[in-house]
């Protein structure tokens, strides 16, 4: 999550890498000290920050998951299209627990970004949360996993976390999160006729 001094930057993270997908898995309301935090959208119509406009297009609360529709203007670049940025804000989380609410609710969260992705122009998907590791950790192995599930009707869990922990150890950081890990594969494979094929790796 950014700070308050670092939201420009994280725009212009944004803009240069042309994400198109946002995925926030915090629930700012539940935060007690938030002065330090930067809200990086405006709460409605538009917000400048440095060079950047951001306008929100749209807004859907769907309880445990918002979606913001926002336009990313460049306003050092005038000739350049406005960039359309789809924000993804996971609310099945409690502040203090070390696990989502449900493997359900983190596979329809997974479920919900493939979907809106597919409507963008592409982009590499922004993730994060508030300290940039613990959630965003989970998240990305959940979706290595299902991906590697979905298209190589394999399941590998414990490489597919030690690749991860490779290039960021403090994804993964616990014992409750690697066992989820499990319990979202299992709920998946559980969901697919194709689970009959299933390779699992020891």
């Amino acid at each position: 999550m950014p700070l308050k001094q670092t939201v420009v930057d994280f725009w212009r993270l944004i803009y240069d890498m042309q994400s198109s997908v946002i995925v926030m898995l915090n629930d700012l309301s539940r935060i007690e000290n938030t002065m330090n935090i930067g809200q990086y959208w405006p709460s409605e119509g538009c917000a400048t920050y440095g060079p950047f406009e951001v306008q929100i297009v749209a807004f859907e609360d769907h309880g445990t998951l918002i979606v913001r529709i926002m336009k990313l203007i460049n306003l050092n670049q005038p000739d350049d299209n406005p960039q359309k940025v789809i924000q993804l804000q996971y609310m099945d989380w409690d502040q203090e627990e070390v696990l989502p609410t449900s493997t359900t609710s983190v596979l329809a969260l997974l479920n919900q970004v493939e979907r809106w992705y597919r409507r963008t122009s592409g982009g590499p998907i922004a993730i994060h949360c508030m300290n940039g590791a613990s959630r965003c950790g989970l998240f990305c192995a959940t979706s290595c996993i299902c991906d590697q599930i979905k298209t190589e009707h394999l399941m590998d869990i414990f490489q597919v976390v030690k690749w991860i922990r490779n290039n960021r150890p403090e994804f993964i950081y616990c014992l409750e999160q690697y066992k989820f890990c499990y319990e979202v594969a299992l709920e998946l494979v559980d969901s697919f006729s194709v689970c009959g094929n299933l390779q699992r790796s020891t």
